[in-house]
């Protein structure tokens, strides 16, 4: 998850709109450098804060930890008992 923010971010940031804009060029260790710390900040951010978004979700949608329960075992069950009742 961290590779796919930051590397087009500080690739894009460093080496098309740095020159365009204000003229500043880096050399490819600092962007290099750059995106690897960004890379690394980004999965650490994506670590802590996905667990915490999963939680958020299921306690505003209590249907989603509830497990659904097969649509083929319920037709299972309704044609054993009609047979039991037809056959008796």
């Amino acid at each position: 998850m961290g590779a796919v923010r930051a590397v087009p971010a500080v690739t894009i940031s460093a080496a098309i709109m740095g020159p365009l804009l204000t003229g500043q060029t880096d050399t490819f260790g600092a962007t290099f450098r750059n995106g690897t710390l960004n890379w690394i900040g980004n999965g650490a951010a994506a670590a802590i804060w996905a667990p915490l978004a999963i939680y958020i979700a299921h306690s505003v949608s209590q249907t989603s930890t509830r497990e659904a329960v097969p649509q083929a075992a319920e037709a299972d069950v309704v044609a054993v008992e009609g047979q039991k009742e037809g056959g008796m």
